[in-house]
């Protein structure tokens, strides 16, 4: 193995995690599904007319993370191992109206769009795409 063979892996469960005295803030994992939904949706419509199949098993795998997102929400957090700072990703409602939005593109089906529209709603003006620099919060604060 190459570089990063002594790296953890981490399941994406929701849970918070860590090995040892730094643990992530996880509540579940939308951020993380709706991302994925989003992308297998995308895919769906570029492949659909060159390759049906490739294009139809992205779509279904899709609508089953994006289903597991509805049913876990919040978000899944980088985790660090042995340093007091992390990724702090805190939004989730975004990334699943993202989801929504472009399951709804490539099935047509009403539900994404109420769906999109909640989590919209949810979100607010607090999309994590729009602020200006991703946040590290440095566990050790005084």
């Amino acid at each position: 193995m190459g570089k990063g063979k002594d790296r953890v892996v981490y399941f994406a469960d929701g849970k918070p995690q860590g090995l040892k005295t730094y643990k992530s803030e996880s509540t579940g994992i939308a951020n993380l599904a709706g991302r994925y939904a989003a992308a297998m949706a995308l895919a769906e419509l570029a492949f659909k007319k060159i390759d049906p199949a490739f294009a139809r098993t992205c779509l279904q795998a899709g609508i089953e993370v994006y289903r597991l997102g509805r049913t876990n929400e919040g978000v899944q957090q980088g985790n660090s191992y042995s340093a007091p700072y992390r990724y702090a990703e805190t939004t989730w409602t975004d990334d699943m109206e993202w989801g929504a939005a472009a399951l709804f593109c490539a099935t047509g089906a009403a539900n994404y769009v109420a769906d999109a529209k909640h989590y919209a709603a949810l979100a607010g003006s607090n999309h994590g795409w729009a602020r200006n620099k991703p946040a590290i919060i440095n566990t050790t604060r005084s």
